[in-house]
């Protein structure tokens, strides 16, 4: 492990490979500066954070680090496991309340989860990435009301970057999102959305089928948000939505 310090503020031991990142240095610009400063201020010690795709770990562990709070985290990856439980065992973080070894989206099906404690194999660099869109039939897949019903486990802050499968994971919130509430961060990808996904059911008879991420805005508005942009980072758009008092 690599003691890095990344944005030129924040310290956290990494695998090798993920510290040598150039994009960590705040002398290269750094990396989503302006989302991740504004996640940690907003972060407390009392809340419950779930982080939609976790990747590597790190930025999940910094967070987690800087703020104190309690953490669910969903990688669908098996590859980047590994990853993940050496960066928290290396930064002595506390236990996530729960790991889903796969993607919350707006279906369900069955899949084997890992218990994260138990998380074992070695760490790979060249890990690679899973979409929601790629149809994996041997990863899990829930809907993040279902999740909250079934652990008793609710947000009071989400981030997720899930490159395009924003909408997909809303609808399978709205209940939680109605009734709990949480402070979103978002970063949305319109491209992956409109090219990758399609609207069915009743989706598409209100918003036909392809995925505009106007369509998704309006929606969580509805919901009882507002929403403003932190930053535009190359092909995302990283958002934050806060409920209306």
């Amino acid at each position: 492990m690599v003691q890095i310090k990344i944005n030129g503020e924040y310290d956290l031991l990494l695998p090798e490979y993920r510290a040598a990142r150039p994009e960590w240095l705040i002398e290269n610009g750094g990396w989503e500066v302006e989302r991740i400063n504004e996640m940690v201020d907003t972060l407390t010690p009392n809340d419950v954070l779930f982080d939609l795709g976790t990747e590597a770990g790190d930025i999940s562990a910094l967070l987690v680090k800087e703020s104190g709070c309690d953490i669910v985290m969903v990688e669908p990856n098996n590859r980047v496991w590994p990853s993940i439980r050496e960066v928290w065992k290396a930064n002595n973080l506390k236990e996530p309340l729960f790991f889903f070894g796969g993607f919350f989206s707006n279906q369900r099906n069955s899949g084997i989860m890992p218990e994260f404690s138990r998380i074992g194999g070695e760490m790979i660099s060249d890990h690679g990435f899973k979409q929601l869109y790629e149809n994996y039939p041997d990863v899990a897949q829930t809907r993040l009301d279902d999740f909250c019903k079934s652990t008793g486990i609710y947000p009071t802050v989400i981030t997720m970057d899930c490159e395009g499968a924003e909408w997909e994971i809303i609808k399978g919130a709205e209940q939680t999102l109605r009734e709990k509430k949480p402070i979103i961060f978002m970063s949305v990808h319109p491209e992956f959305m409109f090219d990758s996904y399609r609207n069915e059911g009743k989706w598409k008879e209100m918003y036909g089928e392809r995925q505009h991420v106007v369509h998704m805005l309006r929606f969580i508005d509805e919901l009882g948000y507002t929403h403003r942009c932190i930053e535009y980072d190359y092909h995302e758009l990283h958002m934050r939505f806060d409920p209306i008092k």
